[in-house]
């Protein structure tokens, strides 16, 4: 979005000002739902990947990275089996760098 403000951003998202009542009216539960399940997820998690490696400052020398595995609670793929994610991250500034569906847990 650059330096633009948060009025644009909501008009963006289809946010108007209600002519009677000059404030914006935000929109119900059941429309953010909607949206946020329309939303390539994949495309997203490479947006903010990309915006917050941006952000990454350069600590110079090595790089100490944590590998780590976690099932997603709450998220199941058909038949009830758990989504497991491996992340990599930056003991710096607390980054991931990157993330993959394993599939499976394993060891």
């Amino acid at each position: 979005m650059g330096g633009r403000g948060p009025e644009e951003l909501l008009e963006r998202l289809g946010i108007r000002v209600d002519p009677l009542f000059p404030k914006r009216s935000w929109p119900a539960e059941t429309t953010i739902r909607r949206v946020l399940a329309r939303i390539d997820a994949n495309a997203l998690d490479r947006a903010v990947g990309t915006w917050l490696a941006g952000r990454q400052q350069d600590a110079g020398g090595l790089r100490a990275l944590a590998v780590d595995g976690k099932s997603l609670r709450g998220a199941a793929r058909a038949k009830g089996r758990r989504v497991h994610l491996l992340a990599a991250c930056d003991h710096v500034g607390g980054l991931v760098l990157a993330q993959m569906d394993v599939g499976e847990k394993t060891n």
